[in-house]
């Protein structure tokens, strides 16, 4: 089961380095240049330059199975093939003539990867286990998966940074309301993502600013426009005067509130009950004047544990909804928390900054900061751990999860520099 992406592996990293090669016609080919990879339409490899006996070629390259896909693709009367100076596959089984009516220099390849690559790249792409390649792993060099790891850690921070580019985007370039929609969403904790989202739009964030030293006022900000907020039967003295506080703002800044359907209670634990993470979100930002600006000129993790620490009120030790008391519980937010708050709200947000304003400073001190958070203990990295990938750290861990999710689940090991070490041992 060959593949063209496997043909064009080999040509691209490597892996058919040799000083010259035999054309199908018995002529001598020297590669200069193997050109660019061409991810758009056209031929596979562009801006390449080669020598067949004394004559150099520059133009494109195109890779096939067989000679005759050429003439399946109808490339013969494309003209974005025009230009194409050698043709590589697998097996050559008919000449091709280009437009001109010149035959189409050929490099056949069966009888030129190794046998031992080629059972290397089948025993990746066959495989049925989680990580493809977890039988083999172990031999690779370490270097190797080092720098696979930086490079799926950076391209992890990118695609939560487009998020966060996104709501820039909707709002003129404002970071700060930027930073507060993204650690609203992230507040949520997977399970109320879209509800603190939903909550992040309809909340005017800077009234927070008229509430410092106002805890309970911003609490019942929170919970009332949240929806969560009303009176029944379990209803105290302090759900009482939560709700009058809210009553208050709402006609002072004209707020809205959420439907309390959009609120997941199910199959969870009381200190994750929405309640208690509105009072620790209210907590953070009743103690933290311009939270945006603070992360931004925070140094190191322990900074930015200090300000994520909440105190909330003693009602909430014994309570986990208005009215309702449970067992004391230390209901501030857990260190855990605080980790996972770092890593999907405050590295991304330091990161994308320090890319806009071209700082290189904060993207560096953004993924130094995953480097001093402890590694995350989920399923995917429990399974890395048992066939001897252990991280040391959340920057180690992060990057085996995005290698997981984008290159092991997806099969792609011919594009995953750790596929490339496996797939070169001849």
């Amino acid at each position: 089961m060959i593949r063209e992406d496997f043909l064009q592996a080999c040509w691209k990293t490597g892996l058919l380095h040799k000083p010259d090669y035999i054309l199908t016609d018995g002529r001598k080919l020297e590669v200069l240049n193997r050109g660019l990879h061409n991810s758009n339409n056209g031929p596979d490899f562009i801006q390449a330059k080669i020598r067949i006996d004394n004559t150099v070629w520059a133009g494109n390259i195109e890779f096939h199975i067989k000679s005759s896909d050429w003439l399946k693709h109808g490339h013969s009367k494309d003209p974005a093939y025009k230009n194409v100076i050698l043709h590589i596959v697998w097996q050559h089984d008919t000449e091709i003539h280009l437009q001109d009516g010149d035959v189409l220099p050929c490099l056949e390849l069966k009888n030129i990867i190794s046998q031992k690559q080629l059972n290397n790249y089948v025993s990746l792409i066959q495989s049925l286990k989680e990580i493809p390649c977890e039988d083999s792993i172990k031999e690779v060099n370490s270097l190797a998966v080092h720098q696979m790891l930086h490079r799926t850690v950076v391209e992890r921070i990118e695609r939560k940074t487009e998020r966060i580019q996104k709501i820039l985007i909707e709002n003129n370039n404002d970071w700060f309301r930027a930073f507060y929609q993204t650690l609203f969403r992230n507040f949520g904790f997977k399970t109320n993502q879209h509800a603190f989202e939903e909550l992040s739009t309809c909340l005017p964030i800077k009234i927070f600013d008229l509430l410092k030293d106002k805890p309970i006022t911003s609490e019942a900000l929170l919970i009332g426009c949240s929806g969560l907020l009303f009176l029944d039967e379990n209803a105290d003295e302090y759900s009482r005067f939560l709700n009058e506080e809210f009553k208050f703002l709402q006609h002072k800044y004209s707020l809205n509130t959420l439907s309390p359907t959009l609120w997941k209670f199910s199959k969870m634990r009381p200190y994750n009950f929405p309640f208690i993470r509105l009072v620790q979100l209210a907590s953070l930002l009743n103690r933290n004047y311009h939270l945006p600006a603070r992360v931004l000129e925070a140094s190191t993790v322990n900074d930015l544990i200090k300000l994520f620490n909440t105190n909330i009120p003693e009602y909430w030790k014994d309570h986990y909804k208005p009215g309702i008391q449970g067992k004391f519980l230390n209901n501030d937010l857990s260190k855990d928390s605080i980790d996972l708050l770092i890593v999907n709200t405050c590295v991304p947000f330091v990161f994308l900054y320090g890319k806009e304003s071209g700082n290189d400073d904060y993207c560096e001190k953004a993924l130094s900061w995953l480097e001093n958070i402890k590694p995350e203990n989920n399923n995917i990295i429990r399974h890395w751990r048992s066939i001897g990938i252990k991280p040391s750290n959340c920057f180690e861990s992060q990057g085996l999860i995005e290698l997981k999710e984008s290159y092991c689940t997806k099969k792609k090991c011919l594009d995953c520099s750790i596929g490339f070490e496996i797939l070169k041992k001849a």
